[in-house]
């Protein structure tokens, strides 16, 4: 055992500041440089314990409150990041243990479009230990970013603008990435209101700036103004909060896909090309919407993983799912009513009728053909197709 000593002061209060401030720091929040404070801390305790000229009290304190929290920010660093965390090797000479970082790891951590800090925090090492294994292996992040041609990019931006037209920049991003494309910022806002100038201009305008109102009450919670499309719903209360990004879902589902074939049914239904009553009508509509709701669909989901989240920090969902920190489950989270499934009866079309009619339409009509309306033109094809195969039958 090393011989105990006496220290000066000065260094005294020195270091009875810093290992309170350790102390503090371990129990508040994990570090970014993770393993390096829990190395210091290793250190200083046992410094600590070579003392003799401080008060015992305060010796037994400090170790107590700097080991709690090494016991915290370990086990904080076993369950979020034990997917990512590099690894040690002893090699046994002298200095620090050589962290393992291979190129798959990087590699993939830059496919997912991880910034150098987040794939710091993941790996639990420095953002300086990030960039050096990066030069190491002659990686970096602005390898991950496509060169593409203005034109090409034109051409990727147009077709988003045909399949997601009330969407700007964020799904845009995600739309792209999603090709495997990915451009900086402010070369896709450029192109964005270059290509739509004026759907850029609609969505500044529209956003949900709410106009607020004065009211006097007669005390506090006498009047409940609801601000929104909420106002057409039961109010809820308690632990719906939980529920916010599947609503916010919802809404991004509304806004991207479901809105622009709504409007696409009522134009129909209000030009009298669309009869709810009408069987050849009802056959050519789920012949021709189906398959292109369902491919629109399946986009939305591809753009949404990959498009960025403003309250996560610009992370996209496939990042978040990739990330241990951001997911888990909610043990204390509201429990779901059973309730009775309610179903929609569907009425059959006549067989020879359909069977026919869809022979005919298979023959002819691509449901999935380019459509500059949603798929509109291609139903009032197949609606004229219906009627002669009818009238012949």
């Amino acid at each position: 055992m090393a011989e105990a000593f006496t220290l000066p002061e000065d260094l005294k209060q020195v270091l009875g500041y810093l290992l309170n401030l350790l102390s503090d720091k371990l129990e508040q929040s994990p570090s970014e440089e993770t393993e390096f404070v829990l190395r210091q801390a290793d250190i200083i305790n046992a410094f600590l314990l070579q003392c003799v000229d401080l008060p015992p009290e305060f010796i037994e304190q400090t170790v107590e409150k700097i080991s709690r929290g090494c016991g915290l920010l370990q086990s904080n660093m076993n369950h979020s990041t034990a997917r990512f965390r590099a690894q040690t090797l002893c090699t046994g000479e002298r200095g620090r243990p050589a962290l393992i970082i291979t190129h798959d790891q990087l590699e993939f951590l830059l496919e997912l479009k991880f910034s150098v800090p987040d794939m710091a925090r993941l790996l639990c090492v420095s953002k300086s230990t990030v960039k050096r294994r990066l030069r190491e292996f002659s990686l970096s992040v602005r390898q991950t970013y496509c060169v593409i041609s203005d034109e090409d990019l034109r051409k990727h931006i147009e077709e988003f603008t045909l399949e997601f037209p009330n969407c700007g920049f964020r799904v845009a991003s995600g739309f792209l990435q999603a090709r495997g494309v990915r451009v900086q910022r402010s070369r896709l806002l450029a192109m964005l209101k270059n290509v739509d100038p004026l759907g850029t201009i609609l969505r500044g305008v529209q956003l949900n700036v709410i106009q607020r109102r004065s009211y006097s009450v007669a005390a506090p919670l006498a009047l409940w103004h609801i601000d929104g499309y909420h106002k057409l719903i039961n109010v809820i209360t308690g632990r719906s909060v939980h529920n916010q990004r599947i609503e916010r879902l919802w809404r991004d589902i509304w806004c991207a896909v479901t809105s622009n074939y709504y409007a696409a049914f009522q134009y129909l239904e209000e030009n009298g090309s669309l009869d709810v009553n009408n069987e050849v009508h009802i056959i050519c509509l789920h012949y021709v919407m189906l398959p292109r709701i369902n491919i629109h669909l399946d986009l939305f989901r591809r753009t949404w993983d990959q498009h960025p989240l403003s309250t996560e920090g610009n992370r996209s969902p496939q990042q978040l799912w990739a990330d241990f920190t951001y997911w888990g489950v909610d043990w204390e989270g509201p429990v779901p009513e059973t309730v009775d499934v309610q179903t929609v009866e569907i009425l059959e079309s006549p067989t020879p009728l359909q069977d026919t009619l869809l022979a005919e339409l298979t023959e002819n009509i691509d449901p999935l053909m380019s459509s500059t309306s949603f798929g509109t033109d291609l139903y009032e094809d197949a609606v004229r197709l219906g009627e002669r195969v009818q009238l012949t039958s």
